[in-house]
This record gives C-alpha cells, structure tokens and sequence, in this order.
C-alpha cells in the first residue's frame, strides 16, 4: 500500500484513507493509542499530517484534553461534562488540580460577565406573602415564648429583636381590617 501509486501505463493516483477523499482529521488519529500498524499507508500518512497540522496551529494544545478532575472522578482525564459548582461561587480556596482551579476562574468570571448586577447568593423565590402590602401577626402577650425577653408585650416590629411567633394566613396581610377581623395586628411591609 502506497499513498500516491503509479500503474502500468504511468497514471498516478493518490490513495485516501479509508478511500474517503472528504475525510477531515479526526481525533483518533491523535491519541498515543492509535495503531499505526493495522492501518494503511494512507491512514498513517494523514494521521502524521492531522499530528503536525494541529502541533503547528495550536503548539500548547495537549492530547488528550484534561478536564476538571473532581475527588470522586475515576476518570484520569476528568469529567468532561462537569458544570460550574455552586460551592466555587465566591469561594477563593485553591483546588487540587491545577484544571479544577483554571475551569472555576472561567465560571465566577462568567458569572460576573454574564450577570452584573446579581448578587450572590441569590434570593429565594418569591411567595406570596412578598406581594402583600403588609402582614399580620396574631401574637398575644401571653401566647409569646414565656423564657422570652418579649413575654407580657403586644408584638411591635419596631423592637429590635421581637419576632412575631404567629403570622396569620397570606390573605390577613391584605389589609388593616382584614387582619382586626382575624383578631390580629398589622404591619405595613416596607
């Protein structure tokens, strides 16, 4: 096997790997494991070619590709797959593999990019009682926590401290009345 072969009648031909003239360099022609002696003069040929197109054009590129390799990866390599970790965001403690630490830069540098005006952690959803113009509180001096400081006090919000231990139902947020009607005291939410 040849890769350009001369006939009887002096015609030259180029033989492609894999008779495939379109064929583009694929990755397997990279790894160390290729077997250069199972294929045919063609497919060492551009194996060597694919090799030296990608040394010349990305001289740091490093085959096979290392990844992220978390504690629990059994994979040498690291996990391809792996997503930004919740726990990197805003987390400045150095990782153990060098791919680890250069992959969570790349994701709070995202975050920051992609999202500038978020703050971290992000607040939890909405419920409704975020939509009410104020809440109620059905607290009674007496129904406080009797170790508390408040015990014998009608709940005020204005007392740094005070919690009210009994928040009426969402729809007694509504209003003045509606709370008064529930036999609460409302609070207008700022």
């Amino acid at each position: 096997d040849e890769t350009i072969t001369v006939d009887d009648k002096g015609v030259v031909s180029k033989q492609f790997c894999n008779n495939n003239k379109d064929l583009t360099c694929d990755l397997d022609y990279l790894e160390n494991g290729f077997d250069f002696e199972q294929e045919s003069f063609a497919c060492q040929d551009f194996a060597t070619y694919c090799r030296n197109e990608l040394n010349l054009t990305h001289p740091k590129y490093v085959y096979p590709p290392k990844y992220c390799r978390m504690p629990d990866e059994p994979d040498e390599l690291g996990n391809r797959e792996l997503t930004c970790q919740l726990d990197w965001i805003g987390n400045e403690t150095r990782l153990d593999d060098v791919e680890c630490n250069d992959f969570k830069e790349y994701c709070q540098t995202q975050l920051v990019i992609t999202y500038p005006r978020y703050v971290w952690p992000l607040p939890r959803d909405p419920v409704v009682d975020d939509f009410m113009p104020g809440y109620c509180c059905l607290d009674t001096p007496t129904g406080t926590d009797f170790e508390s400081e408040f015990w014998g006090q009608h709940y005020d919000s204005s007392q740094d401290g005070m919690k009210c231990q009994n928040r009426g139902k969402w729809h007694m947020g509504m209003s003045d009345e509606a709370c008064s009607n529930g036999g609460g005291q409302w609070f207008r939410t700022p």
